[in-house]
């Protein structure tokens, strides 16, 4: 296992502070733990779906043209006059879908720190509710570690540099010889 880098003071006075090792990624157990956690609930791509195409029946459009209204609304990104008066006319439902990914957010966030607190600071009993129970600063700080620690995982891995190539022992380069015997393990 690499070893791990410099550890993150977050906190503060006011909240506390945790010191919480960096590694630079994310652990088989700490995405499995925010997997299981945010798994319980109806996702809300699926909920935007059932209502879109509700939606789409009763507007007379495609679910694509509905899902594409109800995606714009929650967004808050402007629309064409049809699509705008769809949008009001099923105001109420869209903002089902809009809270639901106000609390998928949230239920993320909490998810993401009560496995770093489980699994990095060594607290397997740490549960949701516990989370919940943090400054909601400390919470985010927490989040922010693990998407950082995400964000490295998928940073390109650098070539080594001339000097480093130097550095490996030669290679001989020379193969053995056939001896033109078949393999026993077949």
């Amino acid at each position: 296992m690499p070893v791990a880098l410099e550890p993150r003071i977050i906190g503060n006075a006011a909240t506390g502070t945790l010191e919480v090792p960096l590694l630079g990624y994310l652990t088989v157990q700490e995405s499995d733990t925010i997997a299981d956690l945010v798994s319980a609930d109806e996702s809300a791509f699926t909920v935007g779906a059932r209502i879109a195409s509700q939606i789409s029946v009763e507007a007379e459009i495609s679910i694509a043209e509905a899902f594409k209204i109800v995606e714009d609304a929650v967004a808050g990104r402007t629309m064409e006059p049809e699509a705008d008066g769809i949008r009001l006319a099923h105001a109420a439902r869209i903002e089902k879908v809009a809270q639901l990914y106000a609390s998928i957010g949230r239920r993320n966030t909490t998810a993401a720190a009560t496995a770093i607190i489980r699994h990095r600071l060594q607290q397997p009993e740490w549960g949701i509710a516990d989370t919940q129970a943090l400054p909601n600063a400390l919470r985010e700080a927490l989040y922010l570690l693990v998407a950082d620690e995400q964000r490295s995982e998928r940073e390109p891995v650098k070539p080594p540099t001339e000097a480093e190539l130097k550095k490996l022992p030669p290679v001989s380069g020379r193969r053995s010889k056939p001896t033109g015997k078949e393999s026993s393990l077949i």
